[in-house]
Order: C-alpha cells, then sequence, then structure tokens
C-alpha cells in the first residue's frame, strides 16, 4: 500500500512539472518607426525575434490635437523585412494631425509560447 502511494506522488509531481513547462512563455521586445519621408505612412517593425516581424498588424492613427482621441485611419501586414504602409484610404486626405503607428501585442504558439510586446512609433506631426 506504502509503494502504491508514493509512486501516485511521484507520478503527480511530474505531471505538475509538465504543467509548469507548458506555461513557459518568452517575451520579446519590438520597436515600430514611422518615416516623415514620402510616401507617407510608412515604416518598420524590428525585433530581435523574427516570429515578432513578418505578419505584425501596424495600425495607423490620428489625432486632432493634443488631448483628443486617436482615430484609426488604416492597417497594414509587415512583411519579412518588417517593412509596412498604410496608403491614404479612400475616406481621407493627408490632413494636419498627430499620427502614429502602434504595433498591438501578438501571441505566437510555438513550441513555447511568445509573446511580441507591444509599441508605438515616435509622433510625426503634419500642419
Amino acid at each position: 500500500m506504502k509503494a502504491w502511494i508514493a509512486v501516485g506522488i511521484v507520478a503527480a509531481g511530474g505531471a505538475l512539472a509538465g504543467v509548469a513547462s507548458a506555461g513557459d512563455v518568452a517575451t520579446f521586445p519590438t520597436k515600430v518607426t514611422m518615416s516623415k519621408q514620402a510616401p507617407a505612412f510608412h515604416g518598420k517593425v524590428k525585433s530581435d525575434e523574427d516570429m515578432c516581424i513578418e505578419g505584425r498588424k501596424v495600425k495607423l492613427l490620428r489625432r486632432i490635437r493634443s488631448g483628443r482621441p486617436y482615430r484609426l485611419l488604416g492597417t497594414d501586414r509587415a512583411n519579412r523585412n518588417g517593412k509596412w504602409a498604410v496608403k491614404e484610404p479612400r475616406e481621407f486626405t493627408l490632413k494636419s494631425g498627430i499620427y502614429i503607428a502602434r504595433a498591438p501585442k501578438a501571441i505566437v504558439h510555438t513550441p513555447v509560447a511568445t509573446v511580441c510586446a507591444k509599441d508605438a512609433s515616435r509622433k510625426v506631426v503634419v500642419d
């Protein structure tokens, strides 16, 4: 009887160790840039982890002035080199405002879950 209890405890301990390793998460920082050069609204996503670059969603946002909320103008996905570009959507033309690009947090499921941290570009002001 004591032998069966010992085996049960060892088996349960091994199962818990498996659960702990399944919860491992690797987090990688991300850097989003937006160029001031023409064409408007393009840039690059950078990260030490390749999985955090290709296909990464980038949102272009604008606000009219400080204190006002940002409005989503368009999105794109970065190519394998991290380059992205949002063409001017039909509903707006280049207007005065404060523009930023954001890459939301992304979770990539591999043998070890990978979290790609969110980031926002520096502000680009258009007068």
